[in-house]
């Protein structure tokens, strides 16, 4: 018996332990790009990308496909406006397909976006730059620097438009177009790939080197309409440099926009939630409408001891929108179990199988959204849980 096949009987066996026997084809290393995303997909952290286990994470018997993630900054590490090197986009889309895995491609801004775009010209594009410092898990995490320009200015949106462009001619010039299964929607971010902009102010996260983002964004003179505006623009670039192609966004659902209204004065409280909340559902509807069929709501966390967040099953439901869901990163570079960051409770096989299974048929969800299209997990969990990936893909993928 082969080393691959006695690999699959061992897996079967450890699957009917947990009561579910896959399909014949269920353990396919192979997820086809042409469909779209389906199955378990590998989201790595810098960290594991430099320690090996994002590819040893690859090649766990039951991953679909695996996230390429750069900063914008990490494509023009020559620092010359416009200028882009693909060598190492080229290099990690190779490692996927060598294991025989889809491709989904996140190119973050916020924190990555590159420095010429603030640089005086003729160095630089000469963007207004807006100076954040950022804590994730509301003042929990370690403060970070964000510099972005007004995500409406056009210095910014021709240049990150004119990006996608020169990825996706190269993708197509190499064919690896072929591998990408999925785009995620970015452009308006902050630390990470979701949507979401700088809200925090130091009295809030207890934190004094935490900037007082409200005050940035009143002299910028944000306004919820022209974040709707550059939203709209960014849709508009990923349409036509991935025309056809499925594109995924992934939001969280508070505290994701500056709590200022369209005559520029800062709201609290319910005010605060309400403008929010309509904010965010109608870039949703927006992007909805810009990738018909082929658009995806990601939501980034799930936990064992609680359902997939209800808010986000509910904006899929009502625009009928498949799912998608990230696992959570409370342990660092890894999933929790329970608990909050700084005090949480780490997963075993059996807690991270039901983890995966609150995303994969979250309470609530109907038609598109009875069932995920795809989970994203890191690659410690995919290593360390190999009988609870499998079992999962088995489900997602059947």
């Amino acid at each position: 018996m082969s080393v691959r096949i006695a690999a699959r009987v061992a897996f079967s066996v450890a699957l009917a332990v947990l009561g579910l026997q896959p399909a014949p084809q269920s353990l396919a290393l192979h997820a086809s790009a042409d469909s779209g995303p389906r199955g378990i997909y590998i989201f790595p952290t810098p960290a594991s990308v430099q320690n090996g286990l994002y590819e040893r994470a690859m090649a766990v018997h039951g991953v679909d496909g695996v996230a390429v993630v750069f900063d914008w900054s990490d494509l023009s590490p020559a620092g010359k406006p416009k200028v882009y090197d693909f060598t190492e986009l080229d290099r990690r889309i190779a490692l996927a397909r060598a294991h025989q895995l889809a491709v989904e491609l996140v190119i973050e801004a916020g924190k990555g976006i590159p420095e010429w775009m603030f640089t005086p010209a003729p160095a630089g594009l000469a963007a207004k730059r807006l100076a954040f410092v950022y804590s994730h898990h509301d003042g929990a995490g370690q403060p970070r620097p964000a510099v972005m320009p007004p995500p409406w200015d056009t210095i910014y949106q021709d240049a990150f438009g004119d990006m996608l462009q020169q990825v996706a001619a190269h993708l197509r010039g190499t064919g690896e177009i072929r591998d990408v299964s999925v785009v995620k929607l970015t452009g308006m971010n902050t630390l990470s790939e979701e949507l979401r902009l700088p809200a925090q102010t130091a009295a809030e996260t207890g934190r004094q080197e935490t900037a007082d983002s409200l005050a940035v964004w009143q002299r910028a003179g944000y306004r919820p309409k022209l974040v709707e505006a550059a939203f709209d623009g960014l849709t508009a670039s990923f349409a036509r440099a991935f025309p056809g192609m499925m594109i995924a966004l992934p939001i969280i659902m508070t505290n994701g926009f500056p709590p200022i209204d369209d005559h520029g004065q800062i709201v609290r409280g319910r005010a605060a939630k309400a403008l929010q909340d309509d904010l965010l559902e109608t870039l949703l509807r927006h992007a909805a409408k810009a990738f018909p069929d082929h658009f995806v709501l990601q939501h980034d966390f799930l936990i064992a001891d609680e359902p997939a967040r209800p808010q986000a099953v509910a904006l899929a439901r009502s625009n009928r929108l498949p799912l998608a869901w990230q696992t959570n990163l409370l342990l660092g570079q890894s999933a929790a179990a329970s608990g909050t960051f700084g005090n949480a409770t780490p997963c075993n096989e059996e807690s991270f199988l039901r983890l995966l299974r609150n995303g994969i048929h979250p309470q609530g969800g109907t038609g598109p959204s009875e069932r995920a299209r795809y989970i994203e997990v890191f690659p410690p969990d995919a290593i360390a849980f190999p009988t609870a990936i499998a079992a999962a893909h088995a489900e997602l993928t059947r």
